[in-house]
């Protein structure tokens, strides 16, 4: 008995030291921890609204990431149908869903529903995702897409607020 004792607590206090010495999640074993280059202060691209993001086939499995536009929950969704993986494809339905709606409202005042065109083709898309209909359910994920991609530079509709509509003037007599 007092031998099981003792290799417990030589297991305990060497394991302690092993997980003191493991490497970072994304570094190789055996890596120096050391960056060979600094760093970049440089903030990276921002991706094209329907462009998917380059590490969307790494976001196919864990978690969801945090804190991403909903383009980017959008195309995870689109991957995860493809992959045939509907709770992913429902879970990134949702957060894109959830970004759309969450908005800031006066306290007090009544919150009107949302009926854009993006928020309606998420919800139509998860409708079709809980029947299995993969095809109206990616159609759908593609409408919401486009939907939230801005107009194109130079492209924006027409409002009394930007002056592209000037009011027309009186014919002078």
């Amino acid at each position: 008995m007092r031998f099981i004792w003792m290799a417990s607590a030589a297991l305990l206090l060497s394991a302690g030291a092993a997980c003191a010495q493991t490497t970072s999640p994304m570094q190789p074993p055996g890596a120096s921890s050391t960056p060979a280059t600094p760093p970049s202060t440089m903030a990276p691209p921002a991706p094209s609204a329907m462009a998917p993001p380059a590490n969307v086939k790494n976001w196919l499995r864990g978690p969801l990431p945090e804190n991403e536009p909903p383009q980017v929950y959008l195309h995870i969704a689109k991957a995860a149908l493809a992959h045939h993986d509907y709770g992913r494809a429902n879970d990134a339905l949702s957060h894109a869903e959830t970004l759309l709606l969450t908005r800031s409202v006066d306290q007090g005042s009544s919150i009107p529903v949302d009926n854009s065109p993006a928020v309606s083709a998420i919800e139509q898309a998860r409708k079709a995702l809980q029947s299995h209909d993969t095809v109206t359910a990616m159609q759908q994920t593609d409408a919401a897409m486009q939907a939230i991609q801005p107009p194109p530079p130079g492209n924006a509709p027409m409002t009394p607020t930007n002056g592209a509509m000037k009011p027309l003037a009186a014919p002078a007599q």
